[in-house]
């Protein structure tokens, strides 16, 4: 299915606001709130662009996307932009990278997840690939070392627990053309070299529809940092980490306790 720009930039738009999700625009049941729903609906009519920016990767948004009415996603870290079904741009990890740090990661016994957008694989199980995705209620995904053979790998979860500063610092090095950011304390979101949240941001605001306006964004994990920076004004969930803190230009309540809609009250959005 193709959707034209037109159809979707009907309009000029007043501002845009960009979301995060787990910890943001979710609830812990990765619902979205009925809160924030309303207030969605909210940002539209008064002529205001709701986007999803998020880790997450197309094939796990589906019902993200019809529980929100957000239908631009800048996904997977910002690897992926896409419209409805419509992808603007992809930028996958190269074979050769992920032919290196597979092999690295099997030496070490550590766990990748391979992210495409049509589906996920891991390099083995273990306890950490089992609590992330019980955690993030997903079924866990089958051991296919090959995958990334045959699907374009727009992100891996690099599964080395936080504690492990050292093993981190490895990979960290020896992997320069890829960006690891840490996003919980058992797996690093990685996507290729320059690629970020802040370069999906970048990459829609480029579009002629959407040039000049007014950006927000939300946000509670560090691999929303570059997303933060990157608007006119960054919000941190009373959740955050403490380096997310740091670079917001405001701090709203907990996401648990209607953060979004007291913060987008505060600027008069809604």
């Amino acid at each position: 299915m193709t959707i034209s720009l037109e159809a979707i930039f009907m309009k000029k738009y007043k501002a845009a606001v960009f979301f995060d999700l787990d910890k943001t625009l979710l609830s812990p049941q990765k619902h979205v709130y009925k809160e924030n729903i309303e207030a969605i609906n909210k940002l539209k009519n008064n002529g205001i662009l709701p986007v999803i920016s998020t880790g997450k990767n197309q094939y796990e948004l589906n019902e993200i996307i019809k529980e929100s009415g957000i239908k631009t996603i800048v996904g997977s870290n910002g690897a992926d932009l896409f419209i409805g079904n419509s992808h603007l741009y992809q930028v996958p990890i190269s074979t050769e990278i992920l032919e290196n740090i597979s092999l690295e990661a099997y030496r070490d016994n550590i766990a990748l997840a391979y992210h495409s957008s049509a589906g996920v694989a891991v390099s083995l199980n273990n306890k950490y690939t089992k609590s992330l995705f019980t955690e993030m209620h997903r079924p866990i995904p089958p051991v296919i070392p090959e995958y990334y053979y045959t699907h374009k790998i727009l992100m891996l979860l690099v599964f080395i627990p936080a504690s492990n500063n050292l093993l981190e610092l490895k990979y960290r090095k020896k992997f320069i053309n890829l960006n690891f950011m840490r996003n919980s304390k058992v797996t690093i979101d990685t996507v290729a070299q320059k690629i970020s949240k802040a370069y999906g941001i970048k990459k829609l605001l480029s579009l002629p529809e959407l040039s000049g306006i007014h950006t927000f964004a939300f946000g509670d994990g560090d691999n929303d940092i570059s997303m933060l920076k990157s608007v006119d004004t960054g919000i941190a969930m009373g959740n955050s980490s403490t380096n997310v803190t740091k670079v917001a230009d405001y701090m709203t309540d907990d996401y648990r306790s209607n953060g979004i809609p007291k913060a987008l009250s505060h600027f008069n959005l809604i």
